[in-house]
C-alpha cells in the first residue's frame, strides 16, 4: 500500500520538477530572443551592449583557453574555504552565545558592529595584514559567513522550548545530550536560513575583493574586459557569475533540506 501511494508522489514531483525546469528554460530563451531584438530595432552600438551570439562566443573562448577555468578556481578555492570556516565556527559561537548569558550579553555590542561594518571597509586592512593572495579573499569570506550564522544559531538557541530544556535537565540529561538532542534540533530551522544568507554574502565577499583589489578570479577578469572595453567577455563572465550564484542557491536549499531531515531523524 505504502509503495502504490510513494509512486504516484514521486511521479508528481519529478513532473514537478521537471515543469520548472522547462519553465526556466523557456524564460532564458525568451530573454535572449528580447535583448537580440532590441539591439535590432534599438540599433544599439555593440561596444555598449554586445549581441547574445558574441556573448556566446567569448564564452566559448574563455573556455578554450582555459581562463575561465584558471578564473573559477581562483574564486570557487578560497569561497570553499571561507565559507566551511565560518559555518563551522559560526555555529560554534552562536551555540555558546545563545547558552551563556553573560558571554552573549558582553560580546552582542561588538558583534552587532562587526555585523554592520560593511565588507568594502575592511578590504585596506585586510590587504595590508594578508596582502593580494587568496589568504585575504579566505578571510572576508570567513567574516561575511561566520558573523550572520552565528547570529542566526544564537537566536535559535533563544528560541528554544524551555519547559524542554528543563524537563531533559530534570531527567538528568549530561551537557552532550542536551546539546545534540535538544539544542541542535531546534536550532535547525534558524542555522539553515542563516547557511544561506551565509552562502550569498560569502559568494558577495569574494567578488568584492576580487574586482577590487585581487589580481585574479571572476571578478577581476569582468574589471579587466570593462578596462579593456571588451563587452563581449566582460558580459561572458557576468553570465558565468549569475549562473554560479543560481548553483550556490541550489547548493543552499540541498543543505537546508538535509538539515531538516537530520533534524527529523535526531528528534525521533
Amino acid at each position: 500500500m505504502d509503495a502504490r501511494v510513494a509512486t504516484p508522489r514521486i511521479r508528481d514531483l519529478t513532473r514537478e520538477q521537471r515543469w520548472v525546469w522547462l519553465s526556466n528554460l523557456g524564460i532564458v530563451v525568451a530573454f535572449i530572443l528580447v535583448w537580440q531584438f532590441v539591439l535590432m530595432v534599438g540599433e544599439i552600438e555593440s561596444i555598449l551592449v554586445p549581441s547574445p551570439v558574441e556573448v556566446g562566443n567569448e564564452i566559448v573562448e574563455i573556455t578554450r583557453s582555459g581562463l575561465l577555468l584558471s578564473a573559477f578556481v581562483e574564486t570557487m578555492y578560497p569561497l570553499s574555504v571561507g565559507l566551511v570556516l565560518g559555518l563551522t565556527v559560526g555555529i560554534l559561537v552562536g551555540l555558546l552565545l545563545g547558552m551563556a548569558p553573560k558571554i552573549d550579553a558582553l560580546s552582542m555590542p561588538y558583534v552587532w558592529g562587526a555585523f554592520s561594518t560593511p565588507d568594502i571597509a575592511l578590504i585596506p586592512l585586510v590587504i595590508m595584514w594578508l596582502g593580494f593572495g587568496p589568504r585575504a579573499k579566505i578571510f572576508m569570506v570567513f567574516l561575511a559567513v561566520m558573523i550572520p550564522v552565528a547570529l542566526s544559531a544564537r537566536d535559535g538557541v533563544r528560541t528554544l522550548d524551555e519547559p524542554m530544556v528543563r524537563a531533559a535537565v530534570s531527567f538528568c540529561a549530561g551537557r552532550r545530550d542536551l546539546v545534540l538532542r535538544i539544542v541542535l534540533p531546534g536550532t535547525i530551522p534558524s542555522i539553515a536560513t542563516g547557511v544561506r544568507n551565509a552562502i550569498s554574502k560569502g559568494f558577495a565577499a569574494v567578488l568584492v575583493v576580487e574586482m577590487t583589489v585581487a589580481s585574479n578570479g571572476l571578478g577581476r577578469e569582468v574589471m579587466y574586459a570593462m578596462g579593456q572595453f571588451n563587452p563581449a567577455r566582460m558580459f561572458a563572465f557576468v553570465v558565468v557569475l549569475v549562473i554560479l550564484a543560481m548553483a550556490l542557491i541550489a547548493m543552499s536549499k540541498r543543505v537546508e533540506s538535509y538539515l531538516g531531515r537530520w533534524r527529523a531523524e535526531v528528534s525521533l
